[in-house]
């Protein structure tokens, strides 16, 4: 599951359907649980467990490639890397 900006409002993209929301993401992100999601780029919030795939510049949910910002990216990589290690 993530979530993508377009102007002032949000996709939420899940498996099964797509849910347009009147709310800037800025006010998305605050209604989620932190340690599950986080912003990756100015248009995105992605759901940490549903990551497939990780690159230096994007990432893979399901079919979606997501890009990550330069200003995300340490933190990402980081929170991603972490939740891998704890999940075993």
């Amino acid at each position: 599951m993530f979530v993508e900006a377009m102007q002032n409002y949000c996709i939420i993209h899940t498996p099964a359907r797509k849910l347009i929301c009147y709310i800037t993401l800025t006010a998305m992100l605050e209604k989620l649980p932190a340690d599950r999601f986080m912003k990756v780029h100015k248009s995105y919030v992605v759901a940490l467990e549903r990551v497939s795939r990780l690159t230096g510049t994007s990432l893979q949910i399901e079919s979606h490639t997501i890009p990550i910002s330069r200003t995300h990216r340490n933190e990402v990589t980081a929170r991603i890397a972490n939740r891998l290690l704890f999940k075993r």
